[in-house]
């Protein structure tokens, strides 16, 4: 009789022992690890689609012109945030067929002119805004100044203060000179600047139009 007793006896440690193979929900490192990639890959997610739409934007506007600045501001704000290459051309490309197509549902830029209230007084304001939903942005836009104290204005109330130009810096190196300052203002203004500033020893700044 006793010799039975021992499988028995057995089989409960055997049953008893998976009772201590747990894992607690709360106390998980890889659901940690998990949750905070998560958040992460989200943000780049948005980053991304941002950049992607700001060139398909641009490559529509120009038609896939990559000299145009407006595409390559785009394709440089999009390699600042590491967007991969392909997605790049996919959106170059988007960009080029909706054109071609000439799609009615596409992104727009919008302007919002505004006063925003700081410590310090009102500051103008322009903003820009690449949308594919006008009243949505427009409702964005004003719950944004509202909040921080300010107020929308019509758009163009801000052109008095602002002028819409195009900006080149030109560095010096430690060989240039007088004649390579005279060579510079003269292919400038042969170019169309409108302005030449220089700082003293370091850069020259050109003011030209937008095209």
């Amino acid at each position: 009789m006793f010799n039975r007793l021992i499988p028995r006896c057995v089989s409960l440690k055997c049953v008893s022992s998976t009772n201590y193979v747990r894992t607690f929900a709360g106390h998980n490192k890889w659901s940690k690890i998990k949750r905070k990639k998560g958040v992460k890959d989200n943000a780049r997610a948005a980053r991304w689609g941002k950049a992607s739409k700001a060139i398909e934007n641009a490559s529509r506007a120009c038609g896939g012109d990559k000299t145009h600045l407006s595409l390559q501001a785009a394709i440089s704000a999009a390699k600042n945030v590491q967007l991969p290459k392909e997605k790049i051309n996919d959106a170059l490309e988007r960009g080029i067929k909706s054109k071609n197509l000439e799609e009615s549902s596409s992104y727009e830029t919008m302007r919002y002119d505004g006063m925003i209230q700081t410590s310090s007084g009102k500051v103008a304001t322009v903003i820009t805004a690449l949308t594919d939903n006008r009243n949505r942005t427009a409702a964005n836009v004003r719950a944004i100044f509202r909040k921080n104290g300010g107020e929308l204005l019509p758009t163009g109330a801000n052109d008095w203060i602002f002028e819409n130009l195009s900006v080149i810096n030109v560095p010096r190196t430690s060989e240039w000179g007088e004649s390579e300052d005279e060579i510079l203002i003269e292919r400038a203004l042969q170019g169309g600047a409108i302005d030449i500033a220089s700082d003293g020893d370091n850069d020259f700044m050109v003011k030209c139009d937008l095209s």
